[in-house]
């Protein structure tokens, strides 16, 4: 299965959003300092990734999508299993994003891309997952 969501407005809260396993809680993840400087931190079945801003970005999801990201700040891969056919994807205070992506084990690349400093553009972190 091949696929690609259209970009979603998130409003970034804590410097983090997560991934994590349709239907759950969102988990509350502690960062070490470690943590930080990788840019993620990992929990049972989720992730939370660092954010760059506390502002209005834009969140997209690709599934075993072969064409490259071609430019961008920031790239985190970790493994992630999902475990009942999709995700969700939230910050702390802004909305949930859902996803179905078929369960399995993945690659996920979080490419992080700053807008042209002249530019109006949001922010925008793409997540990536590869079936592994």
């Amino acid at each position: 299965m091949i696929k690609k969501w259209e970009a979603e407005e998130m409003t970034m809260s804590y410097h983090q959003f997560t991934v994590y396993q349709k239907g759950g809680k969102p988990p509350v993840m502690d960062w070490t300092d470690e943590d930080i400087k990788r840019g993620y931190t990992a929990g049972e079945h989720a992730v939370s990734f660092e954010a760059l801003d506390n502002t209005a970005s834009l969140v997209e999801v690709r599934l075993n999508v072969q064409e490259q990201v071609p430019s961008f700040n920031r790239r985190v891969t970790v493994s992630f299993d999902v475990l009942h056919g999709g995700v969700e994807i939230a910050s702390v205070l802004s909305k949930k994003l859902s996803c179905d992506i078929p369960q399995g084990v993945y690659q996920l690349t979080c490419y992080t891309i700053m807008p042209d400093q002249s530019s109006t553009a949001k922010i925008t972190y793409i997540l990536d997952f590869k079936q592994a």
